[in-house]
């Protein structure tokens, strides 16, 4: 009997032990997936291995938890309106390209950008599902794991590792440090009411680092229209009765933009690369498009150095399509130009979006119609006219437009059964800030943000999902 236990006892050690390890493991690789959905905003698409790493390979052998799995949040709420969008695409892709049979198809959009784009919505969606506690972790991870990034980009501005006075890090544009993480942040507002006095500290920080990302760090200048109208609304939100204590203070709030903004001067003033210019520049193409020339003089053109392809290749364009003697509109399109040519080159592909759209209006020309209207007069190196709803009017229609704000509105469709302030806090950091960023950029047709947002809306299911079963929970302890 004693040799039985003898030899019975390391067994049972065993099997504890590779349990623990295993555990440990899951954990890591938690804290991994997480992270790397922060890292994204510096790496770009080089944080592909370690989501693989950390979110594929946990899941195959993970398939067993998933049994009689039960889903507080209903399934379809994500994927009708992610179905009917990329079915559709799908669709349009191969039977209504707008080309000519002769015509070579273009480079993006492609077979793979839809693809992809519903692999990472799975990946996201499951791989949230498993992450044990995923609302609890989420807080606790990307605050810190923002300000560390906040440093590495800080790295990258001061040490002059930048694209002119622009930082990308490893990104592939630097409009990705800027709408990520200030997304992130927003997003760290949930839950706000129980959180303690430190945590709320860390975020209000996060959020004036957030903006120094955006003007100082990348001059992302449509990001930054979306951040101060975020802002503005969760601002908005905490002066009424309901949400006054459960988002942050609008005194913070202003405080916050009033820091971030004297920051992100001092940081200009420091490296040389002030963000002044470009956003004076904005306010001198208000005045010749307003038609109030007079106070023009008062504001300098757009810095050159800050991209200076652009500059050359809209310069070009200008010259090129401009005739001898050109009527008002023209020469006004030329003032704009020489002003900003990036303003001025979105102008022009604006405006020709818009005489397409009443063409055909209710199907668009087809979805790969943005290589003549665009690629064809503007060059190659354009793919798509900066302005997400101006494509899908284009390309499909308004009946493509209303898929594309159904696909942009996942985050309030599985935000639904969530407490009001949750909801109107993932909606502003997802739906509201995108949607008002993509004024300005085609995000949803280049193939790493529409990847990454599809894998952070199916993120933000299992997020509101394990919030649910969390609340439920502390009712039915109550």
């Amino acid at each position: 009997m004693q040799r039985y236990r003898y030899f019975s006892a390391p067994k049972w050690n065993r099997r504890s032990i590779m349990l623990n390890l295993s555990s440990r493991i899951y954990w890591l690789c938690d804290i991994g997936f997480i992270t790397g959905l922060v890292f994204a905003l510096f790496l770009g698409d080089k944080v592909v291995p370690l989501l693989i790493l950390t979110g594929a390979l946990p899941l195959i052998f993970q398939i067993r938890a998933f049994k009689g799995f039960s889903l507080s949040i209903p399934l379809g709420r994500l994927l009708w309106p992610a179905g009917l969008y990329f079915g559709y695409s799908l669709l349009t892709f191969f039977f209504f390209t707008g080309l000519r049979p002769d015509e070579p198809r273009p480079a993006n959009p492609d077979l793979e950008l839809y693809l992809v784009a519903i692999a990472m919505l799975a990946l996201g969606t499951s791989r949230g599902l498993s992450v044990s506690s995923l609302s609890r972790q989420f807080q606790s991870i990307v605050p810190w794991a923002l300000l560390v990034s906040f440093l590495v980009l800080s790295g990258y501005m001061f040490l002059g590792i930048r694209d002119g006075c622009r930082v990308k890090a490893e990104a592939g544009w630097p409009f990705i440090p800027a709408l990520i993480f200030a997304t992130l942040t927003f997003l760290t507002l949930l839950e706000w009411a129980h959180l303690t006095a430190n945590a709320r500290r860390l975020r209000y920080a996060l959020l004036t680092c957030s903006i120094i990302v955006t003007i100082a760090y990348t001059n992302s200048r449509g990001i930054g229209i979306a951040q101060a109208v975020c802002l503005g609304g969760l601002a908005v939100l905490s002066l009424t009765g309901c949400f006054r204590d459960h988002l942050p203070n609008w005194r913070g709030l202003v405080a916050t933009a009033i820091l971030g903004l004297t920051l992100s001067v001092l940081v200009g003033g420091i490296t040389g690369c002030g963000a002044d210019t470009r956003l004076q520049s904005i306010f001198r193409v208000l005045t010749i498009l307003t038609g109030s020339e007079a106070h023009a003089s008062n504001y300098p053109k757009s810095a050159s150095p800050i991209d200076p392809p652009l500059q050359e290749r809209a310069i070009t364009v200008a010259q090129v399509s401009a005739p001898p003697g050109p009527p008002p509109a023209k020469a006004t399109e030329q003032k704009i130009m020489d002003t900003d040519p990036s303003i001025g080159l979105r102008l022009q592909m604006w405006k020709v979006s818009v005489e397409s759209f009443l063409q055909a209006p209710v199907f668009g020309h087809g979805s790969l119609y943005l290589q003549r209207l665009i690629s064809t007069p503007f060059g190659a190196a354009y793919q798509h006219n900066h302005n997400q709803y101006l494509t899908w009017l284009a390309t499909g229609g308004i009946f493509a437009f209303g898929l594309g704000l159904c696909f942009l509105a996942i985050p309030w469709f599985v935000s639904l059964d969530l407490p009001a302030q949750d909801r109107l806090v993932i909606t502003l950091s997802i739906s509201v800030f995108w949607g008002v960023s993509m004024i300005f950029d085609s995000f949803f047709g280049l193939k790493f943000y529409i990847h990454y947002y599809c894998m952070l809306v199916g993120v933000i299911y299992a997020l509101a999902t394990d919030q649910i079963r969390k609340d439920k929970r502390q009712t039915d302890a109550g």
